[in-house]
């Protein structure tokens, strides 16, 4: 509905008072309907204090990346590529668990041989979703079971979490089939509430280049970052408008830059520290 019918009042339901059957949910309490699945099995995971994701940044050799405003999420005049969970305009915080995982998942331009990665860990716990844990499907022949009766629905968390694993196309249009995920991640971010009544700051979904891996995308601006230093998670700032207090939610961990280049076999490779630094990047003012 919302890549073809509706997109944005899809909480409407245009078959309302229409018998569809029982397997029909309107879209207006589907995502609430996903939500109280999601609380059911159990997919509620708290991260505590420290934890550590990694992120990269694709550049052109000559190009300086400021730390850590330029390994953070994008600001908002640079989100600028639609993504299956952000849409353009709506940055987030995209990461994996470890470097391995975060090179392989890196999107990058023809220009852009290079390649910076830091480690960054949390501030302060705070609970995401996790699909990394997802149950298995039931077979159709498997003996009756709680998860049985739950087949469907498990179904549909698995072509979700395959979804948004997938691969994402790195250019200026807007992909209509990214849509529903990032609707359906928008009703996490926004919407959703654990049994207790608390928000979460991200997902955790399975790696499509290394299947053993994770990645992350945490609900995370640019300016929610810092770089790590003494009392750092208790310090506190104002936004241009003087709004505030605000807290770091995220900290880039000093000296866990490394540098690495794109060889000719298109995979990545530990640069050597010359020492020398370009000219700064439009993106990372």
């Amino acid at each position: 509905m919302v890549k073809y019918e509706t997109r944005f009042v899809f909480l409407l339901d245009p078959k309302k008072g229409e018998d569809y059957g029982n397997d029909y949910i309107p879209p207006g309490r589907f995502l609430s309907e996903l939500g109280q699945l999601v609380t059911k099995l159990d997919l509620i995971k708290p991260l505590p204090t420290g934890t550590t994701f990694y992120r990269g940044r694709a550049h052109q050799p000559s190009l300086l990346v400021r730390l850590p405003e330029g390994l953070a999420a994008p600001p908002q005049n640079a989100a600028r590529f639609a993504n299956r969970m952000s849409p353009v305009g709506i940055p987030m915080f995209y990461g994996a668990t470890d470097v391995e995982t975060c090179l392989a998942e890196l999107c990058h331009g023809p220009d852009e041989t290079a390649c910076t990665v830091g480690s960054f860990i949390t501030a302060r716990p705070f609970n995401v979703l996790d699909l990394t844990r997802l149950p298995p499907v039931p077979g159709t022949f498997s003996r009756p079971s709680p998860m049985k009766m739950k087949r469907l629905e498990l179904r549909f968390l698995h072509a979700f979490s395959h979804d948004i694993s997938r691969p994402v196309e790195r250019d200026e249009l807007i992909h209509i089939e990214y849509v529903p995920t990032q609707v359906v991640t928008e009703y996490f971010r926004r919407a959703y509430r654990t049994k207790n009544g608390e928000p979460i700051q991200g997902i955790l979904y399975p790696s499509a280049k290394r299947s053993a891996s994770a990645c992350c995308v945490l609900f995370f601006e640019n300016e929610q970052t810092w770089m790590v230093s003494p009392g750092w998670q208790d310090e506190v700032k104002k936004d241009l408008s003087g709004k505030g207090p605000f807290k770091w939610w995220l900290g880039l961990v000093p000296r866990s830059k490394r540098t690495f280049t794109l060889g000719r076999d298109m995979t990545w490779a530990r640069a050597k520290a010359t020492g020398k630094q370009g000219p700064r990047s439009s993106r990372d003012k």
